[in-house]
């Protein structure tokens, strides 16, 4: 059964599609400008975090930003900053010292993000931040409204909330959850000398991923927290990889048979199709299936295989939105 969650993200999702900001991520991904920018954002997603990744790694190289892309790159952070607001606003159910107390993955190195967006949690009040490239429309606001309502419903939301009264109920537990993230984030924004960038990323994640092992009061607490927080990228991604893609991904048919499983609590599915649109996504994209099966839903992008052989197949392996 299709979620009302899963329909209030991609309805809102085509009408930021049909904005200023839709049409612009669409140009900027079709874009004929050829430079090390531009060459470099091809390693990353979503949109807009692989502008940041591909600034943030020129410079760690020394390199400057081409005079062609400082345009581009201006119009990306006035995006990331609306992508901030929009997060903020499905944080709500949360206070914000404590959404932005807690270390997750989107604390990373931006070039170490596996999909996740660079400091998604960091939204500064007083910006006019959705007062950009059409997202300001009623009909847009509107829908957005929607989905945020939607998102505060789940049952997801309210284990985030109940996280959020015990800290701040508890200052104690607040102090040490601050204290571990002032330690951790430094630890994972930094390059060492002689360090590849592989080494790096994979240290960035890694002391992330690793941040409340000697923390058994905060275990349950911070996880809570940070599966919302993955709820909520997965809606940023239904907003910006629909945005983007050169037509709105639906799948009605499949070649062979579908392969199921479950993989850290989410589902996985496997199948190939013949779509010519499927040549295009990109990972974090999203996908609405429509078989007719109790798989119809949303999905997004994991991976991405193009058959060469001329039988036009793409080989997609997709993770299930499902939240409650």
């Amino acid at each position: 059964m299709v979620s009302q969650l899963a329909l209030c993200a991609w309805d809102a999702a085509l009408l930021v599609r049909e904005t200023e900001f839709g049409e612009t991520l669409r140009r900027a991904r079709a874009g004929t400008d050829i430079n090390e920018l531009r060459g470099l954002e091809l390693s990353f997603d979503p949109a807009l975090q692989r502008t940041v990744a591909a600034v943030i790694s020129m410079r760690g190289i020394g390199h400057p930003i081409p005079d062609q892309s400082r345009q581009w790159v201006e119009w990306a952070m006035k995006g990331v900053q609306a992508v901030q607001r929009i997060a903020a606003k499905c944080w709500a159910v949360v206070p914000r010292e404590v959404r932005k107390g807690f270390v997750d993955f989107d604390d990373a190195l931006p070039p170490a993000m596996a999909g996740e967006f660079s400091d998604l949690r960091k939204d500064e009040p007083g910006r006019l931040a959705l007062r950009f490239a059409g997202l300001d429309a009623q009909d847009v606001r509107e829908s957005l409204s929607a989905l945020y309502a939607e998102i505060k419903r789940t049952e997801t939301a309210g284990r985030a909330r109940d996280a959020g009264v015990t800290l701040s109920d508890d200052s104690r537990l607040m102090s040490k959850l601050l204290g571990i993230r002032n330690r951790v984030e430094a630890e994972a924004r930094k390059i060492y000398a002689g360090e590849t960038g592989i080494e790096a990323f994979g240290r960035s994640r890694r002391v992330i991923s690793e941040a409340y092992d000697d923390a058994e009061d905060l275990t349950d607490i911070v996880r809570s927290l940070r599966v919302y927080n993955r709820l909520i990228t997965q809606v940023i991604w239904t907003l910006l990889g629909l945005a983007e893609q050169v037509v709105p991904a639906r799948l009605s048919e499949h070649k062979g048979a579908i392969i199921d499983g479950v993989v850290d609590s989410e589902r996985h599915i496997s199948l190939t199709v013949t779509e010519a649109f499927a040549a295009f996504l990109r990972p974090t994209h999203p996908v609405w299936i429509e078989f007719g099966s109790p798989l119809d839903g949303l999905y997004f992008v994991e991976r991405h295989t193009m058959a060469w052989s001329g039988s036009e197949e793409d080989d997609l392996g997709l993770i299930a939105f499902d939240w409650v």
